[in-house]
């Protein structure tokens, strides 16, 4: 199996007295995948390097794979060799053997995870066994050595899953067994499942104070953003209430959770997947869960406008108006499957309601805006400056500038996230950062059908800013606050419909409160996420 990892190297044949180096064991002659090759364990740089033995060995194709990139390396016992089965039942049941010739090994199986077109990952594997240059003890002390290596990173070893066999197309069961778990028993991580069986049932579990949460290095959703959704409100209730914080009070700070949380995509949009990996694939998600791989996000506290009273958390988005009613309509066609969100969106564009509005925000200048030509990458600078920043100490010259609109409003939209999907190929708000502590608002005023329509379209498909649009504004906030203009109804002169109230769409589920204040928590929770690669 060959690896798209390859640098061209100058072959140079390391000395076998580098066997007892500290830093580097020397190339020494094993075969892999059935072929005679050199192989190579450098401990400084933490990378694994082989070349196949050829005659010509000025030009040799060395493979190096980072170790942060090893999944686990594993002894087999099947009688010969097989390239194209990813895992047997003896690599799952591996034990780490101090006598292999005893109990009769006859390969090492090593895996490791590669990138794989845009933004994703997958398993690939090596397959070592000894020739009669090289003693199988010597083998051994490879495998022996590279464990202790990733053994010391900081990966999960204990995980509690949640599995949502409802969401999407009901495939998260399936999901979880055939691409997920192989994953993590191969891994060696502790894994305990619970399949979710209504609403709300994921939630009700974390918040159990017999249920030891913090026994975990992990939370898992399998599912939709709902069901993540679930893990994060219970998560944070969970850790405020253990440290006697008032959630409900829009001026507390929060206390970040310490156990990470993580999603396998098998849901209908999937948008958490999507603004943390660049892709929903489970087999991406589960490879970012099992090396460990970390991101921190931005956290939408939603409390009701006037009530010391918290509504619940939001990660991705929350949506008024259009999205509102959608979401709402879409509740009672659960039959039709993911189809439910198009055929209720398209029922409320012909309807083309509007609903009357106040809305309160702070625009900071230090924030930048939703139209700045600056997207959120694994390494982004923006959200690293954003967690040093104190909120609480700014300059005179960063002093907010708050403002109040007041209009009839299509739609009003926050994006924490870009909140990108299958139906959205940039998302929302495509410059939307994860960490920046801010959501981008995006108010969507009076405007005809078919003006709407060239909205939404730029919004789905086309590579021209859905910003432009003059009937759209956006601003970057750090909170921000709504309250309905309710009056009896009426018909305006361009007959468009004024409504009492719509509802909110916060993350895929129904908020009927409509007057909501919204305060951005930055970097609040931990997500197990490889990030936006910038060459992706």
């Amino acid at each position: 199996m060959t690896s798209s990892i390859v640098l061209q190297l100058t072959s140079v044949v390391e000395s076998d007295d580098n066997l007892n180096n500290n830093n580097t064991i020397g190339f020494h002659p094993v075969v892999i995948n059935g072929k005679k090759c050199r192989f190579n364990l450098n401990t400084i740089n933490e990378n694994i390097i082989w070349e196949q033995e050829l005659t010509n060995t000025y030009n040799n194709t060395r493979t190096t794979i980072p170790l942060s990139q090893v999944i686990s390396v594993r002894t087999c016992f099947c009688p010969k060799i097989n390239t194209k089965k990813l895992i047997c039942d003896c690599v799952v049941n591996d034990i780490l053997i101090d006598d292999p010739i005893e109990h009769k090994v006859t390969f090492v199986k090593l895996y490791y995870a590669i990138p794989m077109g845009k933004h994703g990952w997958k398993v690939e594997f090596l397959t070592f066994q000894t020739d009669h240059t090289y003693t199988d003890s010597a083998l051994f002390n490879y495998v022996k050595r590279i464990r202790d290596i990733i053994d010391g990173y900081k990966r999960p070893k204990r995980l509690l899953v949640f599995v949502n066999p409802f969401g999407g197309n009901r495939k998260g069961r399936k999901i979880y067994e055939n691409k997920v778990f192989p994953i993590f028993k191969l891994a060696s991580i502790e894994v305990d499942c619970v399949v979710t069986e209504r609403a709300n049932h994921a939630k009700d579990i974390i918040l159990d104070p017999q249920i030891r949460i913090s026994s975990y290095d992990g939370l898992i959703s399998v599912g939709g953003d709902g069901m993540f959704a679930e893990l994060l409100n219970g998560l944070l209730i969970r850790t405020q209430r253990d440290n006697g914080i008032n959630w409900h009070s829009v001026d507390n700070s929060l206390k970040p959770a310490k156990t990470v949380l993580g999603v396998i995509p098998a849901g209908s949009t999937d948008a958490v997947a999507y603004g943390t990996t660049g892709i929903n694939d489970p087999m991406t998600s589960s490879i970012a869960i099992v090396l460990g791989k970390r991101l921190n996000i931005d956290v939408c506290a939603v409390h009701h406008r006037g009530e010391e009273k918290l509504i619940r958390y939001s990660t991705s988005f929350l949506g008024y108006g259009f999205f509102g009613d959608t979401i709402a309509d879409s509740e009672s066609n659960r039959w039709m499957g993911p189809k439910r969100y198009d055929w209720a969106g398209i029922k409320k564009f012909i309807r083309h309601r509007l609903y009357s509005g106040e809305i309160k925000l702070c625009i900071e200048p230090s924030d930048g805006s939703p139209k700045d030509n600056i997207i959120c990458t694994n390494n982004c600078e923006i959200c690293a400056k954003a967690v040093l920043k104190k909120r609480d100490q700014l300059n005179e010259d960063d002093s907010p500038a708050c403002i109040s609109i007041r209009g009839k409003f299509l739609a009003i939209n926050a994006a924490t996230m870009t909140c990108r999907c299958k139906m959205t190929k940039n998302g929302i708000s495509p410059k939307a950062h994860l960490g920046n502590g801010c959501t981008d608002l995006i108010l969507v005023s009076q405007c005809s059908r078919l003006e709407y329509l060239k909205y939404l379209l730029r919004t789905a498909m086309s590579s021209k800013s859905p910003f432009d649009l003059n009937f759209v504004d956006v601003y970057r906030v750090r909170e921000f606050e709504f309250n309905p203009i309710v009056g009896p109804n009426t018909i305006s002169t361009n007959r468009a419909q004024l409504m009492n109230a719509s509802v909110w769409n916060c993350d895929g589920e129904v908020v009927d409160e409509a007057a909501i204040h919204v305060k951005v928590h930055c970097q609040l929770i931990s997500v197990f996420a490889t990030g936006i690669d910038v060459q992706g």
